[in-house]
Formats: structure tokens, sequence, C-alpha cells
């Protein structure tokens, strides 16, 4: 997240793109449920959609945020 939040503030959207893609491969691989906005984000990120990245970053940061503390939480129950 730290890399993707540093490619947001500097506009650098191809890296952004793979990051973003980075995670969302991650994210499947644990079986997250909601993709959608990591892909969303991923391809508007390919179209330099800045706008859209801007405005839905908080929103992909708090959903990133709430896998992490459940995947945790499971992984204390085991």
């Amino acid at each position: 997240m730290l890399k993707i939040e540093k490619f947001k503030n500097t506009n650098d959207m191809p890296n952004y793109a793979i990051e973003v893609h980075s995670l969302k491969s991650d994210l499947e691989y644990l079986n997250f449920y909601n993709l959608q906005l990591p892909y969303k984000h991923e391809i508007e990120s390919k179209t330099n959609m800045l706008k859209f990245i801007n405005s839905y970053y908080n929103e992909l940061v708090i959903e990133i945020t709430k896998f992490i503390k459940g995947y945790k939480n499971y992984l204390r129950k085991k």
C-alpha cells in the first residue's frame, strides 16, 4: 500500500497500475471476495484517469484495511 500511495501521489500511473494489479492478485489468492474496486483502480490507472484514482483512493484503502484486519483475526484464531 505504501508503494501504491507513493505512485498515486506522484501521478505515476504505469507503476500504480502494476502495484494495484499485484495487490489484486494477492487478494484473489487469499480469497478476498470483493475485487471490483482494486480491478477498477487497475483499469482506470492504465488509462491515466487521475480523477477516478484520487476520488476513490480512500475507499480502496478502507477496503484493503478491512480485509487485512479480518485476515489477521482469522489467523489469530487458527
